[in-house]
């Protein structure tokens, strides 16, 4: 099974390491009774792209906020760096927050906004240095309390617009902007105080689809050229499958499955996976012995093994993976059901004896027509069947 190629080339990040940065430990959080989060456990590494992905209500919104600070988990560690961070306010945590509304400044112009956290942290450095340089000297005082002058903000948010591509926008006013350069603000504002971890929690969703997709592309070099770990919270999984190193697919505030978005889309650990990752044709199947699955009538060679004789399970084969061939020379026999153009391919469903069959195909076909589908067995992947799990 192949990711269809997307229009722009995506780089990978040859930068990330394994080194852990972030750790949840049997993270819970419960709301008035309702129980979000069901002890999540995930480590986040350094200069990773990682992104939560889930429906909406499946707690990936929570666990971003309870990594920023935000909120409090109600059982389970935060770890930075080995360390427990639960006691830190966000403010005081090594990370910075871009939300879907950029809760940017309209009365003050680009620069304004930028520069608003060097700002801050240069009225409470002002006070804590004064207090540490009259105890200790000034040899005492860290990198990250100094006090920064008008002339070297200037400069740092020179750079971090030209990171974002708004170089030149310094005194343009926040209502001048489309919506994609005021996410690139929000962006550069965020950076500015360079933290370790970078949340963000659907920043896209309010953007048209083409700026969505070249904003894409836009994030994850930027996470590239500044080596921050970024923490992407979506329930888009193009968006997750284009920009991500790492995916943690969520439901009912439990983890279905982490993995690159090779792993989640090529092998899906169980149904829900597979449907929300893509589209799938599911299939319930028996497995006869390693390397061989029963399915509609038929007994399919597959790649899948390790399985007990017998046991039920699911047949998953995604729609792009089927090809659509005369009668008699397929694996099943069927007539064209339904025929719907989708921009790059057309969507086929075909009619079996035993089901109907989605396909994905640049070849147009005429309802009514008899044909057969093909596949091979390395089209095929083989999950274990799991109970109460929605289709």
């Amino acid at each position: 099974m192949v990711i269809k190629q997307q229009q722009k080339k995506i780089v990978k990040n040859t930068n990330k390491s394994d080194k852990p940065l972030i750790e949840l430990i049997g993270l819970t959080k419960e709301y008035n009774g309702n129980i979000v989060l069901k002890g999540i456990n995930l480590t986040i590494n350094e200069n990773e792209f990682v992104t939560l992905l889930g429906p909406s209500g499946c707690g990936k919104t929570t666990t971003l906020r309870i990594i920023g600070g935000f909120e409090k988990p109600t059982s389970g560690q935060v770890l930075f760096d080995g360390k427990d961070i639960d006691e830190l306010e966000s403010y005081q945590r090594p990370s910075n927050t871009v939300f879907q509304k950029y809760a940017l400044f309209p009365h003050y112009n680009v620069e304004e906004n930028v520069a608003f956290g060097l700002t801050i942290r240069n009225i409470n450095n002002t006070k804590l240095t004064t207090r540490i340089r009259r105890k200790l000297g000034s040899k005492h005082v860290s990198e990250t309390e100094k006090v920064y002058s008008k002339e070297m903000i200037a400069k740092k948010v020179t750079k971090m617009l030209k990171l974002v591509g708004l170089e030149g926008f310094e005194k343009r006013q926040i209502s001048s902007l489309s919506g994609g350069q005021q996410q690139r603000v929000a962006i550069a504002r965020a950076l500015i105080n360079e933290p370790k971890v970078l949340l963000l929690d659907e920043p896209l969703g309010a953007l048209d689809l083409k700026l969505r997709q070249e904003m894409q592309y836009e994030l994850k070099e930027i996470q590239r050229n500044t080596g921050i770990t970024f923490i992407f919270v979506t329930h888009d999984q193009e968006e997750a499958l284009t920009m991500s190193d790492k995916i943690v697919v969520m439901r009912d505030g439990i983890i279905q499955q982490v993995g690159t978005p090779e792993d989640i889309y090529n092998e899906p650990l169980n149904e829900f996976v597979a449907n929300f990752v893509g589209e799938s044709n599911i299939i319930d199947g028996n497995m006869k012995k390693d390397y061989l699955v029963n399915f509609d009538g038929k007994d399919i060679e597959c790649v899948d093994r390790g399985f007990s004789s017998n046991e039920q399970v699911n047949v998953v084969i995604r729609p792009e993976d089927i090809d659509i061939v005369p009668e008699g020379e397929g694996v099943f026999d069927g007539i064209v059901d339904y025929v719907i153009f989708k921009g790059v391919h057309f969507e086929i469903d075909v009619k079996t004896s035993n089901r109907i069959y989605t396909i994905h195909t640049t070849d147009y076909q005429e309802e009514g027509k008899k044909v057969a589908i093909k596949f091979g067995p390395e089209d095929i992947h083989i999950m274990e069947k799991l109970e109460n799990v929605s289709r």
